[in-house]
């Protein structure tokens, strides 16, 4: 496990990144719409609730969102002619260049940060497969998190006590 002052250290750097506005690319990549749109360009024909089942979003959101990408011109809505209460939803041309612009500069900067770690970039994405492939992983993140404060809490009383 990581020494504390490891972790807290990663926290501060995370930080200082975040407020010196280099991860607004990934927070703009990750927002809701460009998710939506992502997941337009490779399901034809979506509902609005498969939509929200998959990005786990609440169907305000996705009606939403909706709204404003279809006010762009990004996506279109259609109606099913067989069955007037189903809606089609799909990316427009216009919307497929936005995202794919978005994708191609996020892949440059990962491509960049990929190129400074070399060799060790293996090991960061290891860290993401296992973060993204256990359901878990929050959980366990979360229950480290704790286990952390507990044994600095600790280290601080057996510190006073010396």
């Amino acid at each position: 496990m990581a020494n504390t002052n490891d972790t807290y250290e990663l926290i501060e750097l995370i930080q200082k990144i975040y407020n010196q506005g280099r991860l607004d690319p990934f927070i703009s990549f990750i927002d809701s719409q460009n998710r939506i749109l992502l997941y337009l360009l490779t399901h034809e024909n979506a509902h609005p609730s498969e939509i929200s089942e998959e990005l786990n979003f609440s169907r305000s959101n996705i009606a939403n969102c909706m709204k404003q990408l279809e006010q762009l011109n990004y996506i279109e809505r259609s109606i099913n002619a067989e069955n007037r209460r189903e809606i089609y939803v799909n990316i427009t041309d216009k919307g497929r260049e936005y995202i794919t612009i978005q994708v191609n500069e996020i892949c440059k900067i990962f491509s960049l940060w990929l190129d400074i770690l070399g060799d060790e970039s293996e090991h960061l994405i290891n860290i993401l497969r296992i973060s993204s492939s256990e359901s878990s992983a929050t959980e366990e993140f979360y229950r480290l998190a704790d286990e952390l404060k507990k044994n600095a809490h600790i280290e601080g009383k057996e510190e006073e006590q010396e």
